[in-house]
Formats: structure tokens, C-alpha cells, sequence
């Protein structure tokens, strides 16, 4: 039985099904558990969330039963790393225990805004930008059928990020920090993304990787190995320093 879970949160656009390879990387050891928010996937017929607040209490509710039972982290990726970061906040608030790790992937921390308002951009104008990310197929960019199945789900993901606004940056967790960071990535910087630190009391890692905006899923084992160093790390560290 595995010792320790991975809560994995999307990208904007993204679903539960993006983190379907990690799984056979992380046993025995660790479990996976990608989130899937509403709207998509298996919740494709629900209504989408379209703030902040609603994304982070719609995985609050699925995870709750499941973070005081052991050893824990939390992964996002780029949208993913602000809901895993506004987690932590009502974690914190309704007394549940933090992970022992958080993962931050291709993201600048909370306190840098985004400047564009690519939600309020036409359909054309939000491919080009798809484009530019990266990871998202050009083929699939050009299927009319499937461009109206996924352009809501992106627009209201990219509404969800660019009307955010932290409404505590002044909190530091008691949880370790690793930030995976695209040295190729057109939307952060490893400076930006070491901003990070200022969030955790603890350990705040930076990891560099070839690539660009989704080397999360170009360097997956990789990542999965990093991740479950700091985990055994970490509760070598607890074992032998509990308080």
C-alpha cells in the first residue's frame, strides 16, 4: 500500500487525464490523484468555475476526507500552482493538516498579477495564444468539433487565473516548496519563479528544466523521482526530529 498521496491539480484547459501516466512512476510508493474540476472529463456536463474561489472549494471538496489520513503533497501546473497555492489557504483556515510537500510547476507565485485578459479575446485570437504555450496539439486546435468542446473550459480557466487576485500574500506555510521551472518558458523566469520562497517557513527548492512552458509532462520520470526524494526526505526528517 503506497505510504504517501499526490494530489495533482490541471492546467489551465487541462483535466484529470493529463496526469493518467504518472500513476505506474509512482508506486509503489506514492499514490496519484489527479483532481478533476468541473466541466470536464468525467464532470464534463457540470457547470464551469469561473472564479478563484469556486475552482479551490470545488477540489477542497473532493480532497478533505482524504488529507489528514497520511504523508501528503500537492502538485500544480501553471493555473494548477495558484489553486494548489489558494489550497493551502483554506487548508490552513478549517485546520487541516498542510502537505509535507507543495509543488509549483511553470508558474509565477501569486503576487506577480497576469497581465493579459486573454478571456476576453475571440476564438481566433485564443488559438494563437494556445499556440504559443505549447502542449496543446495543433491539430486539435484545428478541429472545428473539438475547438467548441475545449474553447469554453480555456476561456473560463484563463478568466479563473486572470481576474484572481491573492487575498493574503503576507502568509508563510509550514510545508517544503519545490518549483519546477522551464528555463525555455516564454511566461516565467527562474527568478520570477523563485518567488515562491517567500511563501513557506521551510525548505523552498528551484529545478530548472530544459524546455519551455510544460516541462511537466516532458521530464515526467524525471519529476516523479524529485518528488519522491523530498517526500522520503522529508519523513526521514520527521522520524528523526518530530518536533
Amino acid at each position: 500500500m503506497p505510504k504517501y498521496k499526490l494530489f495533482c491539480l490541471p492546467h489551465a484547459g487541462g483535466s484529470a487525464s493529463a496526469y493518467a501516466k504518472w500513476k505506474p512512476l509512482f508506486l509503489p510508493r506514492m499514490e496519484v490523484v489527479p483532481v478533476e474540476l468541473a466541466g470536464r472529463g468525467a464532470r464534463l456536463k457540470e457547470k464551469l468555475n469561473r472564479s478563484m474561489e469556486h475552482a479551490v472549494f470545488d477540489i477542497y471538496e473532493q480532497i478533505q476526507g482524504q488529507v489528514d489520513e497520511g504523508p501528503y503533497a500537492i502538485l500544480g501546473h501553471s493555473m494548477g500552482s495558484l489553486l494548489a497555492f489558494e489550497l493551502l489557504h483554506q487548508l490552513s483556515a478549517r485546520g487541516h493538516r498542510l502537505p509535507q510537500l507543495a509543488v509549483f510547476s511553470g508558474s509565477n507565485p501569486p503576487h506577480r498579477p497576469v497581465g493579459k485578459r486573454r478571456h476576453l479575446l475571440s476564438d481566433e485570437e485564443l488559438r494563437e495564444e494556445l499556440l504559443l504555450f505549447g502542449g496543446t496539439p495543433e491539430e486539435l486546435l484545428l478541429h472545428e468539433e473539438l475547438l467548441e468542446i475545449i474553447m469554453p473550459i480555456i476561456r473560463a480557466d484563463f478568466q479563473i487565473v486572470e481576474t484572481y487576485r491573492p487575498q493574503n500574500t503576507s502568509v508563510a506555510f509550514d510545508c517544503d516548496f519545490l518549483v519546477l521551472q522551464g528555463k525555455a518558458d516564454l511566461f516565467t523566469s527562474a527568478k520570477q519563479a523563485g518567488e515562491w520562497g517567500r511563501y513557506t517557513r521551510r525548505l523552498c527548492h528551484l529545478e530548472p528544466f530544459p524546455g519551455g512552458h510544460f516541462i511537466l509532462f516532458e521530464h515526467e520520470e524525471e519529476i516523479a523521482r524529485l518528488i519522491l526524494q523530498k517526500m522520503e526526505a522529508k519523513t526521514r526528517a520527521l522520524f528523526l526530529h518530530p518536533h
